[in-house]
């Protein structure tokens, strides 16, 4: 389906924008409110601007629920490495037990939707932008955790 910019007449063309598509809404309805984070292994933060996201680490795995969020985790060398020059580093020392040349992890937030055209899994994006659709075997695999709450310390009962 397409929504014209405007109307055909006189020799005309019409330029054409694909219509804007259906997309799985935010479900906020079981979402808590802490006034100190949970304790337990399973539990985690990611801070953002002004934010304290918390969440499950163990909840990822009953599944996935569309209209939810997620906590997505990616690693990469800082911003003036190439990946090449990691790998090369790290391949120096085969035989130590953990990564010697320096990561950046990061964490963002994501919504969990099907994608408005394949009805596949997909994420939305802090940015808007739409992430997929995945294949089953490859979806979730760089989601640790469901986003429970927000800390808020002083907030009043």
């Amino acid at each position: 389906m397409t929504v014209p910019l405007h109307e055909e007449g006189r020799g005309r063309s019409v330029a054409t924008l694909p219509a804007e598509p259906s997309l799985t809404g935010f479900d906020f309805s079981d979402l808590q409110t802490f006034r100190s984070v949970p304790t337990g292994q399973n539990f985690d933060v990611v801070a953002m601007h002004g934010l304290v996201i918390v969440f499950d680490r163990l909840a990822i795995h009953q599944g996935f629920i569309a209209g939810k969020l997620y906590v997505r985790e990616s690693q990469r060398p800082h911003g003036a490495m190439p990946w090449s020059s990691w790998l090369d580093t790290e391949r120096q020392y085969g035989d130590r037990a953990g990564p010697t040349g320096p990561l950046r992890t990061r964490r963002e937030v994501v919504h969990y939707i099907s994608h408005p055209a394949t009805g596949g899994p997909s994420l939305r994006l802090p940015c808007g932008h739409i992430d997929g659709p995945y294949k089953d075997h490859a979806f979730g695999r760089d989601l640790i955790g469901k986003v429970i709450g927000v800390y808020q310390p002083g907030r009043q009962s």
